[in-house]
């Protein structure tokens, strides 16, 4: 069962998590055919807004950058994914923000 579903900028590309945190992007225009592998323990993922090959998504503390199957260096990170356009990534982290009183 999928826990997530995110369609990229011109809805050619749907990238899924499962449950488990298995993600996998198909290829809508090629009859739904995956593309590159499936990852593993995935909990976010991000389409570009205005570059429909481009991906984010966090695997366990880090944060990928994909674009077709070539992935960039990965950035140690916990912060939750917001925005992605223009080649900057928008996140935020909730840590910061939770205060005791």
């Amino acid at each position: 069962m999928p826990e997530q579903l995110a369609l990229n900028c011109n809805s050619t590309r749907l990238g899924i998590i499962d449950k488990e945190g298995n993600m996998c992007v198909l290829d809508i225009e090629n009859e739904g055919k995956m593309i590159g592998d499936e990852k593993k323990e995935v909990w976010s993922l991000l389409w570009s807004n205005d570059n429909p090959t481009m991906l984010s998504y966090m695997e366990k503390n880090r944060l990928y950058i994909v674009r077709d199957t070539a992935k960039e260096e990965p950035v140690l990170s916990g912060a939750y994914l917001c925005e992605f356009s223009d080649l900057e990534i928008k996140v935020t982290n909730f840590l910061n923000w939770y205060r005791l009183y």
